[in-house]
């Protein structure tokens, strides 16, 4: 096969589909958690009752006044963290490293408020609640459920530490529980996170129980993650909330003396391999414990179905008739800010990982060319990929991020979907009136304006930190072409529909 030129002038060839991991550039840069500075109080509506609490700060249920989409909200006290002396540099230094997580299993973040006496982090609300809430209710579990469980969360976990970020307080509630009936799974709670990269990790970080005893020698590596997936395995296989000997206050060190004594009753129904994966995640000594790409090839999880090939081809379909034209591209970039059907997400998070084959959490061009492989010719896999890269072509040889999948992914049908339309366009009202208009009563303003002023629209969204400026500005541009002051709903969705099908 010849030269394919990319969309962007850029050239692919045929001999490009090899990577070399340690020169590749993403291809489409992920979502960045960024400071929103309007108050906390003026953006969302914050519930009484509480969702949970993190290491340092309670998680309670709030609502975006705009969109009246909910969203779970972390809240950090500064008094609290003075006496903690944690100083503020810290919360900062935690974005940073929630900036370098992007991926299905964990968590998504979308911004933060600094104010005068509390942090507030927003991330996504999973109505199902976590693991511990999940287990209390549904134990005893079938052991397939807890294999899918901890595979996930080996997944996860060989994710972080390919990124050099050690989690330092798994434990089952900080498990989401995203579908109950398939049980998937998402971590959350970065705030004990740690970078090692080049250095031995050190503090007591973590819940006691849950802790690897090499931690109280205040010098440890990433695999303390790897003895606290042990003992979530120990709990969910076994109900019981401690290893044996131990409690929620005995020092970590103690775990030196652990013996697991697998002829006892509770043990019975437990398979071998499940036993044999357990007893080499609890290695006392970290020199010997596995790394969780290492465990992930156990053979504990040769029971699991691990055929999404279907799922996966259904989703590269849609990659492939992707419209890559820039209305297409901003459109997807303001819905999936607003709403995306839980049912195609899973299947987009389903296919982005079984496509990534060796758990860093990126798609490179052999992966997407190796899933062709399996059902085509070499000739036809070789078209195919280079197809499929080309829609997210910003460099020849690209690696996709999670987020640029998910953006691309997207059904393009979604977009034109009349609640996304109506969600689309009563944020643009609801922006315009707030942010330009002088009024006394907003609430009846945006309710008696049943017009959207496209004149406003660049300005509209110079301080909005959720939505891609770019891309309403591309949609901004494109409205004024049709040289009307204002837009009634009917009008707008005709345009908008007419944009995307072009």
């Amino acid at each position: 096969m010849g030269n394919i030129c990319c969309a962007n002038g850029i050239t692919l060839s045929p001999e490009s589909k090899h990577h070399s991991k340690s020169a590749m550039v993403l291809g489409h840069s992920r979502i960045v958690l960024n400071r929103n500075f309007n108050s906390f109080d003026s953006v969302y509506n914050l519930e009484k009752s509480k969702l949970g609490y993190g290491s340092y700060g309670d998680v309670k249920l709030c609502t975006d006044k705009q969109l009246m989409t909910c969203k779970a909200v972390k809240i950090l006290n500064k008094d609290y963290l003075r006496t903690s002396n944690i100083e503020s540099s810290w919360f900062y230094s935690k974005i940073d490293i929630l900036n370098r997580l992007d991926h299905p299993l964990i968590v998504r973040f979308h911004e933060f408020f600094e104010e005068c006496d509390f942090f507030y982090l927003l991330m996504d609300y999973h109505q199902e609640g976590d693991l511990l809430k999940h287990l209390k209710s549904n134990f005893p579990l079938k052991e397939d459920k807890v294999c899918s469980i901890i595979y996930q969360l080996l997944i996860a976990t060989a994710y972080m530490h390919n990124k050099k970020i050690a989690h330092r307080d798994l434990k089952l509630e900080n498990i989401l529980i995203t579908t109950s009936s398939g049980i998937s799974i998402k971590v959350i709670d970065f705030d004990t996170a740690a970078y090692f990269e080049g250095s031995a990790l050190s503090g007591k970080y973590g819940t006691y129980h849950y802790m690897a005893p090499e931690t109280m020698n205040n010098f440890y590596n990433e695999k303390c993650d790897i003895w606290s997936l042990g003992v979530i395995m120990y709990i969910i296989l076994t109900g019981k909330t401690n290893l044996p000997g131990m409690s929620d206050t005995q020092c970590p060190s103690n775990a030196h003396q652990l013996k697991l004594d697998f002829s006892q009753p509770l043990w019975q129904k437990v398979s071998a391999p499940a036993k044999n994966l357990l007893k080499k995640l609890l290695e006392k000594e970290p020199l010997k414990r596995l790394t969780a790409v290492q465990a992930l090839n156990h053979i504990w999880f040769q029971q699991l179905s691990h055929d999404n090939y279907d799922t996966t081809l259904n989703v590269l379909d849609k990659i492939f008739k992707f419209n890559n034209k820039p209305l297409v591209k901003a459109a997807k970039k303001i819905i999936l800010h607003l709403r995306t059907s839980k049912d195609e997400i899973t299947s987009i998070e389903k296919a982005f990982l079984y496509l990534d084959k060796d758990y860093d959490g990126e798609i490179y061009r052999d992966d997407v060319f190796n899933f062709y492989l399996l059902r085509y010719t070499n000739e036809e896999a070789e078209e195919y990929t280079t197809e499929i890269m080309r829609k997210f072509c910003d460099f020849a040889d690209v690696v996709v991020s999670y987020s640029a999948f998910v953006e691309v992914a997207t059904d393009e049908m979604a977009l034109v979907d009349s609640q996304n339309l109506r969600y689309l366009y009563d944020l643009l009202r609801y922006e315009e009136v707030c942010r330009n208009l002088d009024v006394v009563n907003k609430e009846e303003r945006i309710l008696g304006k049943e017009v959207l002023n496209v004149n406003k629209l660049s300005n509209v969204f110079a301080k909005a930190i959720n939505i891609d400026r770019d891309a309403i500005q591309i949609w901004a541009d494109y409205l004024q072409n049709y040289k009307c002051e204002s837009l009634g709903f009917e009008e707008f969705s005709a345009i908008v529909e007419e944009g995307i099908s072009k």
